[in-house]
């Protein structure tokens, strides 16, 4: 999880970077990209939590075992636990639910798109709650403000001078000649999507050495002994 949460500031420094001479004259492209970047992740974790090996997330008891193993347990933690199984059922194909369908949502129009923005909003802010994942939800939330348009903000956003400051902060848009609106589109946006396919399509592998036997059956023995301290 570590190592997922820092590649993913790294990258979206990176396309920041990449991305800002343009955003103010091809807008589009960069709102692509953000979509593809959130479209690989969540489509990625929903498909590698099936394909990971681990038996509990193809039976749908991930989640009995999700608060004693995530990173740094909070004092909520505990209290989740403790529910009943049917409800960490729930909890699990709800992951897959709000991981993948959300994921493929992501380039639908806004009047279907929201759907993303929400089972995004609630995944993040329920492993957050429960449990401590540093900048993850923070970073992936950020990355999602692009799921929703302008309009759709202008309404949400209750005050109007917030909203007038971030209009009076934002680059000024311009024009440019149709040709070269095509640049970032054939040197960034189409090459980054693609190439998002590739770590996107090994999910797709049963390949993970923990799906082997010996460890489907002994991976789980020392966290089921814990629970009979």
């Amino acid at each position: 999880m570590g190592l997922q949460m820092h590649s993913n500031l790294l990258e979206t420094t990176m396309l920041y970077i990449l991305c800002s001479p343009f955003v103010a004259a091809t807008p589009e492209v960069f709102v692509f990209i953000q979509w593809s970047l959130l479209f690989r992740i969540m489509l990625g974790g929903a498909v590698g939590k099936y394909t990971g090996g681990d038996q509990s997330w193809k039976d749908g008891t991930a989640m009995v075992w999700h608060y004693w193993t995530q990173p740094l347990p909070n004092p909520l933690s505990p209290i989740f636990y403790r529910m009943p199984i049917s409800i960490h059922k729930i909890e699990t194909y709800f992951t897959y639910v709000s991981e993948g369908v959300g994921a493929i949502l992501c380039y639908t129009p806004q009047i279907i798109r929201w759907i993303s923005y929400v089972f995004f909003l609630l995944i993040l802010l329920g492993i957050n709650v429960t449990g401590n994942y540093a900048h993850l939800a923070p970073l992936t939330i950020t990355e999602m403000i692009l799921l929703l348009n302008d309009n759709v903000w202008r309404s949400l956003i209750p005050f109007e001078f917030i909203i007038s400051f971030l209009e009076y902060t934002s680059i000024p848009s311009y024009s440019i000649a149709w040709p070269f609106k095509l640049l970032p589109w054939i040197f960034i946006g189409l090459p980054y999507f693609f190439i998002s396919l590739v770590p996107l399509s090994a999910t797709f592998r049963d390949e993970n050495p923990f799906s082997w036997p010996i460890f489907t059956n002994y991976s789980t023995l020392p966290l089921k002994l814990t629970q009979l301290i």
